[in-house]
């Protein structure tokens, strides 16, 4: 196998430090006007400025700033002044340093970002805007305006980037970064327009190309912040960070000093194949606070609820059969998954249930072609109570679900119903499921509604949750995640205000091209067939409150935003499974390769979990098919490389081994765990917390 290498950055990050002295307010975007959510962001930069000068910039001489001056003024501003820098050669003069470094406020309207990087890099507007900041000024800006407030910068010299595209190519032409252009906001990238355009994406593949070039920019990225349209936040020199607006902030950081902690791994000279194991994040609604140097909240609103899942929660909760959802429901996409399905259930009666007015006709014309019995349930209220229905349905071995009735699907959740009852019974009894296209969303116990038939529906806080079937308790899952750019919002948030609702623990998001298989032996939830698209997981588990939006952005109820404090990101297009007993992925061997296979086809050595730990964590690793009695040691070192343990040293028959590791007489620190096997060996990291 390619061993995988992790790369190892020893940079001194313990405590973030940041030599702010001025204030920054970061604006996602979108419209302001009087008496709406803009006022207290907007009020804020003239109260910081004490009222005094407040200069707005911006690159293209037919714009027309009256409005923002007015409004400004509106919150008493004695003095606003326009400067219109279209090009470097003005940005570079004696003038316009002049006119700059007199203002105790300074606003950037958005428009496109590139325009403002190549007239400010390099020059004396750049130097004296920096200078603002420092003798305790405002910066400000909104859009394209906020984008290029952060040390690093998304310079759109290329265009802009899309997630999707991000995702699945890191480091695609489009993926420009630049950490010197004002550098307002030292190791941090800003990032607009978030919920809106499903940005996440590639924010985190900004903070992938920034860690793997770490070499090149000399510098860690401590924060990388989106910040939704009709959303601000506000940061004071004493890094305490407020949101204000309708949207939601979010803010990815480290927890961890970066010399104990890999946020990706990768393999080496394939650098778009990668795993991000678990990124935390602050997403915060309206008056929320973070400070940015403690890593703590500063502010917790009234409305905020504490949020505590136990890993005994997450194991009481797993699936309760095996079951595949796919992206979509053409067949010509899920063919192949459905063959491996009918592989590994050697299945001999299928009944479909389905409602009118769906076309099944591809699906049942290939069962009759492979000459597989299948019957089909026609699901109405009435057919609840159909003896006949309940009869072919128990006598079942696999369920399909085709359809995108899913308040009808779900009613089979009801025991008191004869097609309800037998449903239930088939699946205590573990009866595969597989689930086509929208009817997915139902495996949960529960599921976010409407994300499919209004646009602005999270923006109109329209977005509605609903019962599912509780196949799998703890899921919110949403399919097609990048399929319509109109939908692209409320897609992203039906997952984390899914989560927020429902109390639940795993969020998944899936793309077109991806069908996923929920295995209760291995625990896994695993993409089958071929994607270079990532599996996205959202964990809920390790959130410490919850909250919502309590600002309309349009309409009369509030945006559904969620606030999730603390919950983690974790995505791979390189591993295939994730492991839903422990939230992490792993290397197994696929149900495509074999179905029925249990020792490893390759040398593996698993992350140990928990990490951190303390005093005992659990390593996991295999010996290959390939080999026999061979001599295998497991050893652990410090830091300066003295053995402290060693758990293994001895010949292992191929097969899959789990080793506990109690440290209790070690210091807390980082140790290095080393397996050895032939002439190979794999190193991984733990951290030892005391």
């Amino acid at each position: 196998m390619i061993k995988k290498l992790f790369f190892f950055l020893f940079v001194l990050c313990s405590s973030i430090t940041l030599s702010a002295q001025g204030y920054i307010c970061a604006v996602g975007g979108g419209s302001e006007d009087y008496g709406e959510w803009s006022d207290a962001p907007y009020s804020w930069i003239v109260e910081k400025s004490d009222s005094g000068k407040l200069l707005i910039i911006y690159y293209d001489n037919t714009y027309d700033p009256t409005w923002y001056q007015n409004y400004f003024k509106s919150f008493g501003s004695e003095s606003v002044e326009f400067l219109p820098i279209t090009n470097a050669d003005q940005a570079n003069t004696i003038e316009t340093y002049a006119q700059i470094i007199t203002a105790k406020a300074i606003f950037f309207p958005g428009g496109d970002q590139w325009q403002y990087v190549k007239n400010l890099k390099n020059t004396k507007a750049a130097t004296a805007v920096k200078e603002v900041y420092e003798s305790g000024g405002v910066i400000a800006g909104t859009s394209a305006g906020c984008a290029i407030l952060s040390g690093f910068v998304f310079t759109a010299e290329n265009g802009s980037a899309y997630s999707d595209v991000a995702l699945r190519m890191p480091f695609y032409s489009r993926m420009t970064l630049d950490n010197d252009i004002l550098n307002i906001y030292p190791s941090t990238i800003f990032d607009t327009h978030y919920t809106e355009r499903a940005r996440f994406g590639r924010l985190l593949m900004f903070n992938y190309n920034i860690f793997f070039n770490y070499t090149t920019y000399n510098e860690w990225l401590n924060y990388a912040i989106g910040i939704d349209d009709k959303t601000a936040l506000c940061i004071e020199p004493n890094g305490n960070a407020t949101v204000h607006g309708t949207g939601t902030v979010e803010i990815f950081y480290h927890d961890q000093p970066v010399d104990s902690y890999d946020p990706f791994e990768f393999e080496w000279g394939y650098p778009n194949y990668y795993t991000m194991p678990g990124m935390k994040t602050a997403k915060l609604t309206n008056g929320w606070g973070f400070n940015l140097i403690s890593q703590e909240l500063s502010n917790i609103p009234d409305s905020a609820i504490p949020f505590n899942v136990s890993y005994q929660t997450v194991l009481e909760n797993l699936p309760k059969t095996n079951f595949v959802l796919t992206a979509n429901d053409k067949f010509n996409s899920f063919k192949s998954s459905l063959d491996t399905a009918f592989t590994l259930t050697n299945c001999s009666s299928i009944v479909i249930i389905t409602h009118n007015g769906v076309n099944n006709s591809d699906l049942t014309n290939y069962l009759s072609s492979v000459n597989i019995n299948y019957s089909e349930i026609i699901l109405t209220t009435e057919a609840l109570n159909n003896s006949e229905y309940s009869a072919i349905l128990n006598n079942s071995d696999f369920i399909i679900f085709s359809g995108n009735d899913l308040e009808l699907f779900s009613s089979l959740k009801d025991n008191s119903t004869q097609l309800g009852n037998v449903f239930n019974n088939k699946i205590n009894e573990k009866t595969f499921i597989f689930f086509i296209g929208n009817s997915g969303k139902i495996a949960g116990k529960n599921y976010v509604d409407n994300t499919d038939n209004n646009s602005l529906a999270a923006y109109r806080g329209l977005l509605q949750l609903k019962d599912g079937l509780g196949i799998y308790n703890n899921m919110i899952f949403q399919p097609g995640l990048f399929d319509d750019d109109d939908l692209s919002e409320n897609r992203t948030t039906a997952v984390t205000w899914g989560l927020m609702r429902s109390r639940g623990v795993l969020g998944i998001y899936s793309y077109s091209d991806q069908n996923l298989y929920f295995d209760i032996n291995k625990m896994t939830v695993e993409i089958l067939g071929k994607s270079n698209n990532p599996l996205i997981i959202i964990d809920n588990s390790t959130s410490t409150y919850l909250d919502s939006s309590n600002v309309a952005a349009s309409g009369s109820y509030p945006r559904n935003s969620a606030a999730l404090v603390g919950v983690t990101y974790a995505m791979s297009n390189d591993i295939k499974y994730f492991k839903l007993d422990r939230h992490r992925f792993s290397t197994l061997t696929s149900v495509e390769d074999k179905s029925d296979q249990k020792i490893p086809n390759q040398f593996y050595l698993e992350n140990n979990y928990p990490n951190p730990f303390n005093p005992a964590t659990t390593i996991e690793f295999s010996v290959p098919a390939s080999s026999e009695n061979n001599l295998v040691s497991l050893k652990i070192y410090d830091v300066l490389g003295n053995e402290v343990a060693n758990l293994v040293n001895e010949q292992k028959s191929p097969g899959n081994y789990k080793v506990n590791f109690n440290a209790k007489n070690l210091s807390s620190g980082i140790y290095f765990y080393i397996l050895r096997f032939n002439n190979s060996s794999i190193t991984k990291k733990m951290v030892l917390l005391k």
